[in-house]
C-alpha cells in the first residue's frame, strides 16, 4: 500500500523510504493490521517510543525517540539488541519478560551507554508493552521510554550536598574539614584521590594538609609544592578562576609539555579536576580530584566538584572564623589574665619574666624566651626564659648562625612559623643550630621600631608541630604589648628619675626655680625660694607672692604682666623687687614659659625662674653713669676722630668728632671702608689693611700719617687703631682714635722748611761768593774791593727779592731792573718779556750773570755812553721742559772792533754761572753796534751748586 504510514514527521518520511522488503518484516504491504497499526500510532506520539517487531526485535522509533538514542547509529529497521548492544545484558531480561505477554514498567533505571564515543552512565524510565498480532500471539512489543539522567543525577547531587554540608556542620577543625570533603567526593566520583591545597600568601606556593586517597596511589599530605611546576597555562586558568579539567595530562597542551610531565609523575597523576577558590581576586585554595589514568570527567562530576569546593571552602571559613572566635576569646581572657599579673611590675625584667611564664604555660610549649637585639641587628641576648623542665636557652646569639631564613625574617620583620625544622631547614642553613638548642617547632616574633629590630619573643617545640594561626597571632599580640608595657615601666622608671633629677638640679641652680598651673597657683618651689624667704612649704598663688613679697611698687605691674602672659600665651617677663627673710629687697629678673597640651594647645602650666640681679642693676648704674661721663668727654673732643669698624674694616660708629674731623656725617660714613679716610697713595699701598694686620697681630697699631677729608683736603692725624676682641678672643672690630694735628704739622713743617731754606742759602751764597771771589781778578787793592762789592750788591739784591717772596721764587723783570739800576746815567734800558718768577735756585746765579754783563756794559759797552742803550728781551719755551731764552743786546756805545783778544773775568763769570751752576748755555756776539748776549737757562733744573730746599714752583704764572 503506497503513502504508508501517512505523517510521522521525519520518522515517518524515513519509513516511507526505508528499503523493508530487505528486512525480515518485508514490504509494508505484507505487513499485519496489527504492525501497520501500532507502527501508525508510535510515530503518530509525542511521547518517545518504538515499537520492537518479530524475533528479530526490528525496531521502529519515531521523532521523540531519538534524543534517547543519542549519537547512535541510525536505529531505524536494526534489531532491538544491537542499538542497545552496550545495554543489552541489563535490557534483555526485561525484553523477554515483555515478548511473554508482561508488560514491565521501571523507573530510573540505569544503563552504560555509548555517547560520544564514551560509555556513560545514563537513567531511564520506560514500559514495555506486549503487542499481539492478529493471531493473539505476542508478535512484538512497544517501548515508551523517557530518560531522567538529568532528574537521577541532580537528585543524587543534591543529596550527596545535603550529606556533606551535614557532615560538615558538625566539624569544628578547619583540616578534618578539608579530609571529610574530600572524601566524600573522591568516594562520590570514583576518583583514585581527592584533597584541599592552600595558597599562601605571595601566590607561589600550595600545601596539603590532609587528603583522601582509594589506596591505589600516593597521599599528598603534609606536602607543599610551587605552583610554577604545573606550567603556566594551568596557573593561568587557576587565576582567572576557571575550574581547570584535564583528561590526560601528556596530551592536554595547557599541561603537556617534558618540563611539566614530571610534576605530573611526581604525584602519580594523568586526568585531573581543579576548582580555584579566589578570595577578593586572589587564589586562596583549590580543591582537587585525581586520577593515574586518563579519565573522561563528566559535566554532572564537574559540577559536584565546584559545589563541593565552595562547600567546603564556606565550611573552613565558617569553622575559622568560628575557632577564631574561641581563640579571641580565650586570647582576651589570657591577655587580661597576663595584664593583671604584670600590671605591678617595676622592672623590664621582671615583666618579660612573668610574660614568658604564662604564655609557655599556655600555649603547652617546651620553652617561651625573649631575647634583646644589639644595634648591629644581629647580636642578641636571651637572659631569662621559661621551660616546661627543658634546658634553658639563656646565652648571647647572633641571628646568622640560625640560618638565612630566620635571619631575614627577623631583619625585615616577619614572624617566623617552622612546623618541623627538619623538614623546613637544611641542617648546614640553621637546622643545626635550632637542634643544637633543642628545638624542632618554632613561632618567633620580630618587634621592629623604628626600622630597627630591638627584640624576639619566641615558643619553641621540642617536636614538630602545627602552629595555628591563633597560637600566631596570640604570640604576636602578646610581644606587642610586652613592649607597650615594658615601655610604661621604663617611661614611668624615667619619669621617677627625671622628676629626681629635676629636683636636684633646680635646688643645685642659684636661682629660683618654680612652677604654677595655668591659673598661677604654685605646684614647686626649689630650696633658694624658701632660702631666700625664709617661708614655709605651704600652698600659695602668684598673686599671694606678689602681695606678701614682692615690693609694693612692684606688686601691680608683676601681675598686670602675668595676666598678660596668661592672656597672648606668650612668655611671662618681669623685672622686681623681693623681700628677703631680713627684710631687705633685691632685684630679681622673673621669666615664665608656658607648656601646652600638644593636641588643644591649651596652657597647662608656667615653668619660670627668678635671677637676682640685684648687683647688675647696682653695676648697670654705676655703668650708665660712667658711659654718660664718656659720652661728653667724647663729644666734647672735637679735634679728635673717634669711629669704629667692623672686622672687614666697615664703619660701623662714627661718633661727632670724626665729622668735625673729616666731614663725613655718621649717615654718609657708617658701612663704608675706613680705606676712604686714608690717602690715594696709602690706600694704593693698602695701608688700610697693614693697620689692621698689626693691631690683630699686636694688639694696636700706630696711625700717623696724612688722611683725606671729604672735600679732599688733608688732614694730619695722630693715633692708633686698637683690635677689639670678643670673649673667645676672636676680633670683633677696631676702635680707631686720632687728633688733628694739621696745624701743628703745618708749623713744625714751615719752621723746619725755613730752617733748611736758611742753611741752604747761606751755604749757596757763600758758594756763590767763593766762586766770585776766585775769579775776580784787579790790578790792584781798590779795584778789587768795588768789584767785590758790586758783585755782593748783586748777590744782596737777589737775596733781598726771594725773601720778599718768602724764598718762592724772584720776579724776572725786578731782578732786571735793581741789576741795572745802579748802572744808569741817563742811558736807556728796555726790558721786554712776559712775567716769568725764577725759582729761587736760579734768582741768585742769574742775578750774577746780569751783573756782570751790566759791569762790563759800564765799562766798556753802551752803558759807559750816554746815549747807549741796553735791550733786555725773554721769553719762555715750553716742552719737555721749560726754558728760558734771554737775549742782551747794547747799542749806542764805542763801536766794537771785534772779540776781545783774550777771555776776561766777565765772561769766565758768565760760563761759571749760566753752564756750571744752571746748566744752561751762553753765546757772545761782538757786533760793532755792541755786545749781543744770548743765555737759554732750564727753570725746573736745580743749581748744581747744592740742594734746594722746600717746594718747586713753576715759573711761569
Amino acid at each position: 500500500m503506497t503513502g504508508f504510514p501517512v505523517g510521522g514527521g521525519a520518522m515517518g518520511a524515513l519509513v516511507r523510504a526505508y528499503d523493508w522488503a530487505a528486512t525480515p518484516l518485508g514490504p509494508p504491504e505484507a505487513w499485519p493490521q496489527s504492525l501497520r497499526t501500532a507502527v501508525g500510532m508510535v510515530l503518530g506520539s509525542k511521547f518517545p517510543a518504538c515499537i520492537v517487531w518479530g524475533q528479530q526485535l526490528v525496531t521502529i522509533h519515531n521523532d521523540a525517540f531519538r534524543p534517547i538514542l543519542g549519537a547512535k547509529p541510525e536505529a531505524l529497521g536494526r534489531p532491538f539488541n544491537e542499538v542497545w548492544s552496550e545495554a543489552w545484558q541489563d535490557l534483555e531480561p526485561i525484553a523477554e519478560r515483555a515478548l511473554a505477554g508482561e508488560a514491565t514498567f521501571i523507573e530510573d533505571f540505569p544503563l552504560i551507554v555509548e555517547r560520544s564515543g564514551h560509555p556513560s552512565e545514563a537513567f531511564f524510565t520506560f514500559c514495555y508493552s506486549p503487542v499481539r498480532d492478529e493471531t493473539g500471539g505476542v508478535a512484538g512489543f512497544l517501548n515508551t521510554v523517557v530518560e531522567t539522567t538529568g532528574k537521577v543525577l541532580a537528585e543524587r547531587r543534591q543529596g550527596f550536598l545535603l550529606q556533606l554540608e551535614e557532615r560538615l556542620r558538625g566539624l569544628a577543625d578547619p583540616h578534618e574539614i578539608t579530609l571529610a570533603a574530600a572524601e566524600a567526593l573522591g568516594r562520590q566520583v570514583k576518583a583514585a584521590r581527592a584533597g584541599y591545597g592552600e595558597i599562601d600568601a605571595a601566590g607561589e606556593i600550595v600545601s596539603v594538609d590532609r587528603d583522601w586517597t582509594d589506596g591505589t596511589v600516593a597521599s599528598l599530605a603534609g606536602k607543599a609544592r610551587l605552583l610554577d611546576g604545573f606550567g603556566p597555562a594551568v596557573i593561568a586558568e587557576l587565576l582567572a578562576g576557571r575550574t581547570l579539567v584535564v583528561e590526560d595530562c601528556l596530551t592536554d597542551p595547557r599541561a603537556a609539555g617534558d618540563a611539566y610531565a614530571a610534576t605530573w609523575a611526581s604525584i602519580g597523576t594523568r586526568s585531573l579536576v581543579v576548582v580555584p577558590l579566589l578570595k577578593a581576586g586572589r587564589l586562596v585554595a583549590i580543591l582537587y580530584v585525581h586520577e593515574p589514568r586518563p579519565r573522561r570527567w563528566s559535566t554532572a562530576e564537574i559540577s559536584l566538584t565546584e559545589d563541593t569546593a565552595h562547600r567546603t571552602w564556606a565550611a573552613v571559613e565558617r569553622a575559622r572564623a568560628e575557632t577564631a572566635l574561641r581563640d579571641s576569646e580565650e586570647r582576651l581572657r589570657f591577655l587580661d589574665s597576663l595584664g593583671s599579673a604584670t600590671a605591678h611590675a617595676s622592672a623590664p625584667r621582671e615583666v618579660m619574666a612573668m610574660t614568658a611564664s604564662l604564655l609557655g604555660a599556655h600555649l603547652g610549649v617546651t620553652r617561651c624566651a625573649y631575647a634583646d637585639v644589639q644595634a648591629d641587628n644581629d647580636r642578641f641576648t636571651i637572659r631569662d626564659d621559661w621551660t616546661d623542665g627543658a634546658s634553658s636557652s639563656a646565652g648571647e646569639y647572633t641571628l646568622d648562625i640560625f640560618g638565612s631564613r630566620a635571619a631575614a625574617d627577623m631583619r625585615a620583620g616577619r614572624t617566623l612559623v617552622v612546623r618541623n625544622v627538619d623538614e623546613e631547614l637544611p641542617a648546614e642553613d640553621g637546622g643545626g643550630m635550632f637542634n643544637a638548642i633543642g628545638i624542632k617547632a618554632i613561632v618567633c616574633c620580630p618587634l621592629v621600631k623604628e626600622g630597627r629590630l630591638v627584640a624576639m619573643m619566641a615558643v619553641h617545640e621540642s617536636e614538630p608541630r602545627s602552629w595555628t594561626p591563633g597560637e600566631i597571632g596570640l604570640l604576636e599580640t602578646v610581644v606587642e604589648r610586652a613592649w607597650a608595657h615594658i615601655e610604661r615601666v621604663r617611661a614611668e622608671a624615667a619619669l621617677r628619675e627625671s622628676e629626681e633629677r629635676f629636683r636636684l638640679m633646680a635646688d643645685a641652680v642659684p636661682h629660683i626655680v618654680w612652677i604654677t598651673d595655668a591659673e598661677g597657683r604654685v605646684e614647686f618651689f626649689n630650696e633658694q625660694w624658701f632660702s631666700y624667704t625664709g617661708t614655709a612649704h605651704e600652698s600659695t598663688t602668684a598673686s599671694d607672692v606678689a602681695v606678701s613679697f614682692v615690693h609694693p611698687d612692684d606688686a601691680a605691674p608683676t601681675m598686670e604682666r602675668f595676666e598678660e602672659a596668661r592672656r597672648t600665651g606668650g612668655p611671662f617677663l618681669v623685672e622686681h623687687r623681693i623681700r628677703s627673710k631680713d627684710g631687705d629687697y633685691r632685684w630679681f629678673l622673673v621669666r615664665g614659659e608656658p607648656q601646652r597640651d600638644p593636641y588643644t594647645g591649651k596652657i597647662l602650666r608656667w615653668f619660670g625662674a627668678s635671677v637676682d640681679i640685684h648687683d647688675r642693676k647696682r653695676a648697670e648704674a654705676t655703668l650708665r653713669e660712667r658711659e654718660e661721663r664718656l659720652r661728653l668727654i667724647v663729644e666734647g673732643a672735637r679735634d679728635y676722630a673717634i669711629f669704629t669698624t667692623d672686622p672687614e674694616g666697615r664703619i660701623d660708629t662714627w661718633l661727632p668728632g670724626a665729622t668735625n674731623v673729616f666731614g663725613w656725617s655718621p649717615e654718609e660714613a657708617i658701612g663704608q671702608p675706613v680705606a676712604i679716610t686714608f690717602t690715594p697713595e696709602d690706600r694704593e699701598r693698602g695701608e688700610d689693611e697693614k693697620e689692621r694686620e698689626t693691631a690683630r697681630r699686636e694688639g694696636t697699631a700706630p696711625n700717623v700719617r696724612w688722611h683725606l677729608r671729604k672735600d679732599g683736603a688733608r688732614v694730619f692725624i695722630e693715633g692708633s687703631a686698637t683690635a677689639l676682641r670678643r670673649p673667645d678672643g676672636g676680633i670683633r672690630g677696631f676702635l680707631k682714635i686720632g687728633q688733628d694735628v694739621t696745624a701743628r704739622r703745618a708749623a713744625e713743617e714751615a719752621r723746619a722748611l725755613l730752617a733748611r731754606e736758611v742753611d741752604h742759602r747761606a751755604k749757596n751764597a757763600l758758594t756763590v761768593v767763593q766762586t766770585m771771589l776766585r775769579l775776580t781778578r784787579a790790578s790792584d787793592v781798590p779795584s778789587f774791593v768795588r768789584a767785590v762789592e758790586g758783585r755782593v750788591a748783586a748777590l744782596a739784591r737777589a737775596q733781598t727779592l726771594l725773601a720778599e717772596g718768602r724764598w718762592s721764587g724772584a720776579s724776572l723783570h725786578a731782578m732786571l731792573r735793581g741789576e741795572l739800576a745802579p748802572f744808569l746815567t741817563g742811558q736807556r734800558v728796555e726790558l721786554d718779556g712776559r712775567p716769568v718768577v725764577l725759582p729761587p735756585g736760579t734768582a741768585q746765579p742769574l742775578a750774577m750773570a746780569v751783573h756782570e754783563l751790566a759791569t762790563n756794559a759800564a765799562k766798556h759797552g753802551a752803558l759807559s755812553m750816554s746815549g747807549g742803550r741796553v735791550s733786555v728781551s725773554w721769553r719762555v719755551e715750553s716742552g719737555a721742559g721749560a726754558k728760558l731764552r734771554l737775549r742782551w743786546v747794547e747799542t749806542g756805545g764805542p763801536p766794537v772792533a771785534g772779540p776781545p783778544s783774550r777771555r776776561g773775568f766777565g765772561s769766565r763769570v758768565l760760563e761759571g754761572t749760566v753752564r756750571g751752576q744752571l746748566g744752561g748755555t751762553v753765546s757772545l756776539t761782538w757786533e760793532t753796534a755792541g755786545l749781543v748776549c744770548t743765555m737759554e737757562v732750564p727753570l725746573g733744573r736745580r743749581p748744581a751748586s747744592g740742594k734746594e730746599a722746600g717746594p718747586h714752583t713753576p715759573a711761569t704764572r
